[in-house]
């Protein structure tokens, strides 16, 4: 076994929470699609009658993903996709005979993630890209009406899936109420339609809010409102609607009930339930059975509307991350691909049962084409914004792909429509956001990178950690103490604690620095340290992936980090790469995120490695659960058979950007290895997971810059060795050779021919600017 390099850590912090899988937020959605996400979204169509509803009934009963036919690695090779087989088993009653028949049936290939959160599409590999957008919910917001100067304030319900909600107060004191951007109705008028039909019940249920002398709200609208009950209030409400149309009473409120009452065709998601309890202090159960919109939650939402008016309450930031959340992959494909498939299958099987004879029961696979569901699918892989080839320069450029988040795509906004806050930086990104790492042009500030610690929530809110500060009083003084309790928050938790960062004076777990800075309700402040409730866990927890390889990146200009950044994702892979003097420590976890760098999952001793796999004897306890650990996701990466641990190698792997990957085994047979033992590497030269960097890195970084100030030294080791040649098949040697010739050619004191030639490190002097002539043409 090839010995590990020792590192010295001169951090003055130990982190206190160890860095998780930086894939984990893609494959963690993928796996909950998979497992919850199918199943829910195919008993969300039962049950499914023809269309006279008289006939036959379809019903979904359960849903299972079977094993892919092949690896990953056979996928690329053959140009296909990596994907495994979906069944459900299904249940169909012939309703004149009570006569039933259950059958598995094949719905389609769904494709499988790999272990590194990626799909292969027709033998490319791919990323789906997190999607930012705003939240279902209410929403509460303020404009100055331009005669009166007078704050008038709006209140804007947004389901998932639904009709739009919209409460507005005029410059007359008038609410009125508007559905899906159509006219406007009196306010009253849609509470009595929803029960509420005499004068006095409307004003009693206003009555703890509408205090205001000078301004009567409630009272103001019911003098406009030409209703007297519910039945005038439901006609009048249809008319409003339908316009044009003949008004019947049951047809009002059939479309009253299906706009905001029919989970079908109005569903807030449990994340809108979630919203609407906190900002309207309500507690209804967040499940299934309550995701449609309640009367509670109208008349809450114009109590809180009247409240605002007369100064009480508080407005919605849109661009605050409490209000903005992220649509992982498994939402995405769900959403997007797999539902609009469902949605054309059960139309296929209505009129499939429309055309079967009445007092016969068919097989249910019969009414079932799987065809919707697969072109849906394909369609959002091959043609949809967020679905791009996954950026292979190297392995950061990978996992800074799977890390992005964008608000463009369906659902979000376009570049050319996005405003200037939304782009700016806000106080809720910290921790959550990375701050510098962003692209350069139309898309700056629409896509942003997610932080080091950060985590998603079941309702897909960003949460940042922290570490619990104590207060404890030892005599005369009070100690403020650091706990090692990690806890992590969602941005609106954290608007009312204060927070300080981890660079404040300390010594052990006790702050000793009386006055620090702190944040607060969104501002940046000054307080005393006994009012701190919170601390970060680490500095380096408000930055991103290719931010943290940047050694000393608090001394930079933000330019200069920004544009190293960028330098750091497109870097080629070197042929002979070295470690660093000095790094920051996460050089490791990128690499082992994308599964190029593989450390042992269990302890055991090595009984085979060669360049295809390595084989690990598991001891006879470890056996037995290791098998059980293997994830559908590791399917043609790690094997586990008879208490032998299979590793596969991905030997001179070709990626998109035509760049080349080799894995290398670091064991020999006989090793005696324990769990989260290196066993492979992408460098067999020394046993570290350093994949790019070389002390020389320097010269081809400011060789490729035409506007350098100073010129690099090199001496011909540089050039024989081949220390700076990179990992390109697609590259011509010439390029490499014009690249090094020029080295020495601007080279003020040293020439192939210096009878000392020094050693192959880089010695920066002053001289003239260098003039990069023309590149010679390549292939």
């Amino acid at each position: 076994m090839i010995k590990p390099i020792n590192r010295e850590n001169w951090g003055k912090i130990t982190p206190k929470l160890e860095q998780s899988d930086l894939t984990k937020i893609q494959i963690d959605s993928y796996k909950q699609f998979l497992e919850e996400g199918i199943s829910e979204s195919l008993t969300e169509l039962n049950p499914i009658k023809d269309f006279t509803g008289k006939v036959f009934e379809f019903e979904f009963l359960s849903s299972r993903v079977g094993l892919p036919k092949i690896t990953p690695k056979v996928a690329i090779e053959k140009g296909v996709t990596f994907e495994a087989p979906l069944w459900a088993t299904v249940k169909l009653t012939n309703l004149h005979s009570k006569a039933t028949q259950q059958q598995e049936i094949f719905l389609g290939d769904i494709p499988m993630m790999t272990n590194t959160g990626t799909f292969i599409i027709n033998g490319v590999e791919r990323v789906v890209v997190n999607q930012v957008v705003r939240s279902p919910g209410v929403y509460f917001t303020r404009e100055v009406d331009p005669h009166s100067g007078r704050a008038l304030h709006q209140a804007e319900i947004r389901p998932m899936r639904g009709s739009w909600l919209e409460v507005i107060v005029s410059r007359n004191d008038h609410l009125s109420v508007r559905i899906d951007r159509h006219r406007k109705v009196s306010a009253t008028t849609l509470v009595r339609a929803l029960g509420f039909s005499e004068n006095a019940q409307i004003q009693e249920l206003f009555s703890d809010v509408d205090t205001n002398k000078d301004h009567q709200y409630v009272a103001t609208t019911l003098l406009k409102d030409t209703t007297t009950n519910t039945e005038e209030a439901l006609l009048e409400f249809y008319q409003k609607i339908r316009p044009g149309e003949p008004a019947v009473l049951d047809n009002a409120k059939a479309l009253l009930h299906q706009m905001f009452f029919d989970s079908r065709r109005y569903n807030l998601g449990l994340v809108g339930r979630y919203k609407l309890n906190r900002k309207l202090g309500t507690n209804t159960p967040i499940d299934k059975q309550h995701v449609t919109l309640s009367i509670d939650d109208v008349i809450g939402s114009i109590k809180y509307l009247i409240s605002l008016q007369n100064g009480k309450g508080k407005v919605d930031d849109i661009d605050h991350l409490a209000n903005r959340r992220i649509r992982c992959v498994g939402e995405l494909v769900n959403q997007t691909a797999f539902k609009v498939g469902l949605l054309r299958l059960e139309r296929s099987i209505k009129e499939k049962m429309s055309l079967a004879k009445p007092d016969e029961l068919p097989t249910p696979a019969a009414f079932v084409n799987p065809r919707p569901i697969i072109s849906s699918i394909t369609e959002f892989f091959r043609r949809n914004r967020l679905s791009s080839i996954l950026d292979q320069v190297n392995p950061l450029s990978e996992i800074d792909n799977l890390r992005r988040i964008s608000v463009m795509g369906p659902g979000g906004i376009t570049r050319e429509r996005a405003s200037f806050s939304m782009r700016d930086i806000h106080s809720s990104q910290y921790s959550r956001t990375c701050p510098v790492r962003s692209p350069e042009g139309p898309n700056i500030g629409l896509v942003t990178y997610l932080a080091l610690y950060t985590r998603v929530n079941p309702y897909g809110f960003l949460e940042a950690p922290y570490l619990k500060v104590t207060k404890e009083v030892k005599g005369n003084e009070t100690v403020m103490r650091i706990s090692d309790e990690v806890v992590y928050l969602a941005a609106d938790d954290e608007e009312d604690a204060y927070i300080t960062h981890a660079g404040v004076d300390r010594e052990g777990d006790i702050i000793t620095q009386k006055w620090v800075p702190v944040r607060y309700q969104g501002k940046f402040i000054e307080a005393d340290s006994t009012l701190v409730q919170y601390i970060d866990v680490v500095p380096r927890q408000v930055i991103g992936t290719s931010a943290a390889l940047i050694p000393f990146i608090q001394q930079d200009e933000g330019t200069r980090a920004l544009m190293g950044t960028h330098h750091l994702t497109q870097a080629l892979p070197l042929v002979k790469p070295s470690s660093p003097v000095v790094g920051t420590g996460m050089e490791d976890t990128v690499a082992e995120s994308m599964g190029w760098v593989v450390r042992a999952r269990h302890s055991g001793e090595v009984v085979a490695s060669d360049a295809a796999h390595i084989d690990i004897k598991l001891s006879a306890e470890e056996a037995k659960t290791a098998a059980s650990e293997i994830s559908p996701f590791d399917y043609g990466f790690v094997e586990v058979n008879k208490g032998i641990e299979t590793y596969n190698l991905r030997k001179y792997y070709g990626t998109s950007q035509d760049t080349c990957y080799n894995q290398t085994p670091m064991v020999n047979v006989g090793d005696k290895i324990k769990k989260g033992d290196l066993i492979i590497s992408m460098v067999r030269l020394q046993k570290t997971v350093n994949w790019l960097l070389v002390k020389t890195l320097p010269l081809l970084t400011l060789l490729l810059k035409a506007w350098v100030m100073k010129t690099p030294l090199s001496s011909p080791i540089v050039v024989s060795k081949k220390i700076c040649s990179p990992v390109s098949p697609s590259t011509s040697t010439s390029v490499t050779s014009w690249i090094l010739s020029l080295v020495q050619k601007n080279s003020p004191v040293i020439s192939p021919t210096s009878p000392k030639p020094i050693s192959g490190t880089l010695v920066p002097m002053e001289s003239s600017p260098l003039v990069l002539p023309s590149a010679p043409t390549t292939s």
